[in-house]
């Protein structure tokens, strides 16, 4: 390997821009980017003396920040080109046409070919270190081994069956490590756990985008990984995970995932972001819906209306039981003040309630309204009802717990419609046993995803807490469906679809995409 940059004839012949400067390399997971991302040495395992032998062989380069690599109309491309470290963005007629992300590649041609002039700019965004390979040295790579001369063919035709398809990178022969989509008329999309009501927006939405829409009921596991094999794009639902294992599963290119919900507790975010796999969410859809499921929770547990109906639809006409309590005035505590808690906060102050919020961040518009936000202790001590509409996260999962519970009011009410490891449902249970908890109206619960969103009628319910929450009078319990309105079902497909847009026509990754999931928000 050359760490002699002022020796190197690319340099002479102003092949590269003069910023870049000499790197060490020892470090660097060389083999293992180019098995696992060059589409023609993919058959080849790391520590293959093919590929060991193109590793030594290839120079490295260091770009810093802002500094050009390649220059549109100027430089001539004769090597090929692997993105080891670091971001760059790609410009064409001064223009951002896309990013970079370690693994990508370019100038793959110029392999077997003669030198192009390069039709795009490469900038780095972060300072950037590049694998970069002559064609005389890949040459004599070849000539020892025949089998790589055939995946070079192979690849090769591949590619040139596609060429007119790829668009600005097909003529740049830039390649994405990241599941390098194909283009959006043949861009395959797997819809997991899809349900006949999602399917008509989704439908709806993809129209004329020529994507390939494949809708299949499981949901996504290490089991069900393998119909995701060859998609583009991977939509999923809040029961479909994206393990450490299903990204094995895919192999070396994994898709996008794009979740068509706004919870990512089962996403694997650190193993997403250690591979450079893009994941997307729809942080927002109808969040009014959710929140006027609450209130509607709220009221049919005060007012009892479950049990109203079911005597009335047995011709018993007595009220014995079923004395409420007026809404005005009472303490409402609201845990999580987004959009959701926002909305379901407006609800309650048009009801007279006095409301009571808490979150580690502020919403500026209920401060202008002056909504007190208070401590969780202080919110458990004061609040009649206590509305759920945090995220699930390390620092949020079983914020109801036994000691929570003892805080509270005698009797409190407790709805979630958020997600169910927000609370910790054995403390829940021996709550409404105590009286402690004196209703509860639950959209989510833990281990919902082997029950929720199929019909079980003609089954028994094995998990008890489930069980037992399902046989309490003062316990409602619904499956998940806060969300589920006619304008949140489109809000979802819009969003989704241009997620999708983003990913595969703008070449957008990782964090640079508008609505990415990634281990900073995981962390917060």
């Amino acid at each position: 390997m050359s760490e002699e940059m002022g020796s190197r004839s690319c340099f002479e012949n102003d092949l590269y821009h003069s910023g870049v400067t000499a790197s060490s390399v020892a470090d660097l997971p060389i083999s293992k980017i180019l098995a696992e991302n060059v589409g023609f040495l993919k058959s080849f395992s790391n520590d293959s003396a093919e590929i060991q032998a193109i590793a030594q062989a290839g120079a490295y380069y260091k770009v810093q920040d802002g500094q050009f690599y390649i220059v549109e109309g100027q430089t001539h491309i004769d090597r090929f080109n692997v993105l080891i470290q670091g971001s760059v963005k790609v410009q064409k007629n001064e223009s951002d046409a896309g990013e970079m992300h370690s693994g990508d590649f370019f100038g793959q041609f110029a392999l077997v070919g003669d030198p192009r002039p390069a039709d795009f700019s490469v900038v780095p965004v972060t300072d950037a270190i590049f694998f970069t390979l002559a064609q005389s040295e890949f040459q004599s790579i070849l000539s020892k081994f025949p089998e790589l001369s055939m995946q070079v063919l192979r690849n090769a035709l591949a590619e040139m069956d596609n060429h007119e398809s790829q668009g600005w990178k097909a003529s740049a022969t830039i390649k994405s490590g990241r599941a390098a989509p194909r283009s959006g008329a043949g861009a395959r999309v797997v819809v997991f756990d899809a349900k006949p009501y999602e399917r008509i927006p989704l439908e709806k939405m993809s129209q004329g985008t020529g994507y390939e829409m494949v809708y299949v009921k499981e949901t996504l596991s290490p089991k069900t990984a393998h119909l995701a094999k060859g998609a583009d794009v991977v939509c999923l639902f809040v029961h479909d995970q994206v393990s450490a294992d299903v990204l094995k599963a895919l192999g070396p290119k994994p898709p996008l995932f794009t979740l068509r919900n706004a919870g990512f507790e089962l996403v694997d975010v650190p193993a997403c972001d250690s591979s450079q796999v893009s994941v997307t969410r729809v942080p927002s859809y109808s969040p009014n819906a959710i929140s006027e499921h609450a209130v509607s929770l709220m009221m049919s547990l005060n007012r009892h209306i479950v049990q109203a109906h079911a005597r009335v639809s047995q011709a018993d006409f007595s009220l014995d039981g079923l004395v409420g309590f007026n809404m005005l005035g009472k303490t409402v505590g609201v845990i999580g003040t987004g959009k959701i808690g926002y909305y379901t906060v407006q609800i309650l102050r048009g009801f007279g309630c006095n409301v009571i919020c808490y979150d580690v961040f502020k919403n500026p518009q209920l401060l202008e309204q002056g909504i007190q936000y208070v401590e969780l202790d202080e919110l458990f001590a004061r609040s009649t009802i206590i509305s759920l509409h945090a995220p699930l996260l390390p620092s949020t999962k079983h914020m109801i717990n036994a000691k929570s519970l003892e805080k509270c009011k005698d009797g409190v009410m407790i709805i979630n419609t958020s997600r169910g490891g927000l609370i910790d449902t054995s403390a829940l249970v021996d709550g409404i046993i105590s009286g402690k908890v004196g209703a509860c109206g639950l959209d989510v619960v833990e281990n919902e995803g082997a029950y929720f969103y199929r019909d079980l009628s003609d089954q028994v319910i094995k998990d008890d807490h489930i069980a037992r929450l399902i046989g309490f009078n003062n316990v409602i319990l619904t499956s998940h469906q806060a969300y589920l309105t006619k304008e949140a079902l489109e809000e979802i497909a819009t969003t989704t679809m241009k997620n999708i847009h983003e990913y595969i026509h703008e070449g957008k990754r990782m964090k640079s995409l508008t609505n990415s999931v990634n281990t900073a928000e995981f962390q917060a």
